[in-house]
């Protein structure tokens, strides 16, 4: 038996070449790329016409970032909704999204306890400056190391001048009024940098 014959008749091409011919790659390679819901692409890739193999790769892609983002809920409803995966790939998957899911609940949880245990952070009233802010910093110089280290690797965008400020420069800039010119969202300071801001009476 010839190969065309294997393929369904003599002179027919391919069903996967026959299949490439009927959507328009162009507007699958944009939608593929770009930020519509994973749900609705798969559906539209199927009304497109795209070639199996093809929506397999972009489902079990999707399934894999997702995985990496520690989101097991979705990735078991994603690739059910789909019908893609086999067992193994889907157990390998979801177990590595509950590791990763694990790691990033132990991370925040530390990031919490880190925020309200008592000794381990500087207190600042909301109306502090910059130059009481280092007053306390030089005071514990292991405090210092761990805000200058956080600083740098959590909002590089404002260390030099946080630096500058922590000079002569510094008496009379408000700490938070700074950050929050800067887009810095105060809770994210206290998580990130050992700092805590005395929270006034109607604040709490």
């Amino acid at each position: 038996m010839s190969s065309n014959e294997r393929r369904g008749g003599a002179g027919e091409p391919p069903k996967e070449a026959l299949e490439a011919k009927k959507y328009d790659r162009e507007a699958w390679e944009k939608m593929r790329q770009s930020d519509y819901s994973p749900f609705l692409t798969f559906q539209e890739a199927q009304k497109m016409g795209v070639p199996e193999a093809e929506i397999r790769a972009f489902v079990m892609r999707i399934a894999e970032v997702r995985a990496g983002e520690g989101d097991p809920e979705f990735v078991e409803r994603f690739l059910n909704s789909t019908g893609f995966g086999a067992a193994e790939e889907r157990r390998e998957l979801l177990a590595r999204a509950g590791e990763k899911k694990k790691e990033l609940e132990a991370l925040e949880k530390k990031a919490w306890e880190k925020r309200e245990a008592p000794g381990e952070v500087v207190e600042l009233d909301a109306s502090a400056s910059f130059a009481e802010l280092a007053e306390k910093l030089a005071a514990d110089e292991e405090l210092q190391d761990i805000f200058q280290a956080e600083l740098q690797k959590r909002f590089p965008d404002c260390a030099d001048e946080v630096e500058r400020f922590l000079g002569p420069d510094g008496a009379g800039k408000n700490v938070l009024e700074f950050f929050d010119f800067m887009g810095v969202d105060p809770e994210d300071i206290e998580i990130f940098l050992p700092i805590r801001f005395r929270r006034r009476e109607d604040d709490k």
